[in-house]
């Protein structure tokens, strides 16, 4: 697998500039956009790992992907450690 590359000096500076230039809700917007990118991704994965899991239980299990297994356990009353990732 190969290592991603560091962005060249000009494209970071580039795309500072674009952020900057940007209103505050289209910054809202991208963010939004980029976590539900992160969700399907997430789910995904856990179709993968899980194939014959229901919708249900994959919705169960996707906050384990993002959130620290203890506070799963508090919010959601089950612990991932035991249950599985």
């Amino acid at each position: 697998m190969l290592s991603p590359q560091p962005d060249p000096p000009e494209t970071q500076r580039l795309l500072t500039e674009i952020a900057r230039s940007m209103p505050p809700q289209k910054k809202v917007q991208l963010v939004c956009q980029m976590w539900e990118f992160l969700q399907n991704l997430a789910l995904a994965g856990l179709r993968r790992q899980y194939p014959k899991a229901s919708e249900g239980e994959l919705r169960r299990r996707l906050p384990a992907r993002f959130l620290p297994p203890e506070l799963v356990l508090e919010a959601y009353g089950w612990d991932p450690r035991v249950e599985g990732y």
